[in-house]
This record gives structure tokens, sequence and C-alpha cells, in this order.
């Protein structure tokens, strides 16, 4: 009977010790809605490049997105984000707007690098060689649970505290996956 008991307080021990997954803290509606916004804005984006992303083929990239956005490639200064896309060896084969560095090798980047790892949605703040502040949503790109690269959504944090009403901590501590 000792022994059960025994059991019984190590087992309670071990739940108190590793505990049960800690329960999020409720998202504001501004967090929530740009959660939303970003899980769909993921959700279709996705869809439409993995097989582009496969065959790293930019036009067929471009050829996507214009099909569920057309006013993508024409109109950036109203689309909400600036967009990458990554193949797995973090080789930037596809950008709206276009930028001169396509090709470039971003692996060695912190940021991609744990996303590739991760193979899960990661959400960082970074600032660019000017010192810009801009805040990255890096997210999986999968054929069949298989990761074939990385979509990359680059936004202004003053547009996403003015469209959104977020701003950087809750950014920062949104969980996207």
């Amino acid at each position: 009977m000792v022994f059960w008991g025994g059991c019984a307080l190590l087992a309670a021990a071990a739940l108190l010790f590793w505990g049960c997954p800690a329960k999020e803290q409720p998202l504001s509606p501004a967090a929530a809605t740009f959660r939303q916004d970003m899980r769909e804005t993921i959700g279709k984006l996705s869809q439409v490049l993995v097989e582009p992303v496969c065959r790293n083929d930019a036009a067929a990239c471009e050829q996507a997105i214009a099909a569920i956005y057309p006013e993508a490639p024409r109109d950036t200064l109203h689309f909400p984000f600036h967009l990458g896309v990554m193949n797995l060896q973090g080789i930037l084969i596809y950008t709206i707007p276009p930028v001169k560095n396509i090709g470039d090798d971003y692996s060695q980047y912190q940021a991609v690098r744990d996303a590739l790892r991760a193979q899960r949605i990661k959400n960082v703040r970074l600032f660019a060689p000017n010192g810009r502040e801009l805040f990255l949503i890096l997210a999986p790109l999968k054929k069949k649970e298989q990761m074939v690269g990385l979509l990359v959504l680059r936004l202004e944090p003053s547009q996403v505290k003015k469209k959104w009403g977020i701003d950087e901590q809750e950014f920062l501590d949104l969980n996207l996956n």
C-alpha cells in the first residue's frame, strides 16, 4: 500500500514539476484579428506557392500570387506587406516588390535558420542595415508534410499598429501556428 501511495505522490510531483501545458493568454481583439488575417494570408499563399517553390520557378510564383492577389505585384503601396519566397536552402527565389538580391542565400540569418529548423511559423523583429525596424513572419511551405521552403512576409511596424492596432510586444508574443 505504501508503494502505491509513493507512486501516486511521485506522479503528482512530476505533474507539478513538468506541469500541464500553460494556457495561452487570451488575445486582445486586435491581436486576434491580426492572427486570423495572417493565418488566412499564409494559408492562401502557401497553397499556391508550394509547387512553384519545389521547381525554384520565380515566374510561376508571380503567376500564383497574382491569381489570388491581382494587385500585389503592382500596388505595393497599399498591399499590407512585402513578400518573399525562399527555397529549402534559404535562397531567395521571388519577392514582391522585386529586389536586386534574388538568388542571395539567407540561410546564415538566425531567423531563417530557426524557421527552417523548427518548421513552424516564426514572427520576429529585425533591423535593416539602415537601422529601420521590420517585422517578419516566416512560414514553412510544405508539400505532404515535407518542408520545401519558406514564405516570408515583411511588415512595417507602423503599418501593423495603424491597420491592426498591435504593438511590437504583442506582435512578438503572438503565436501564429
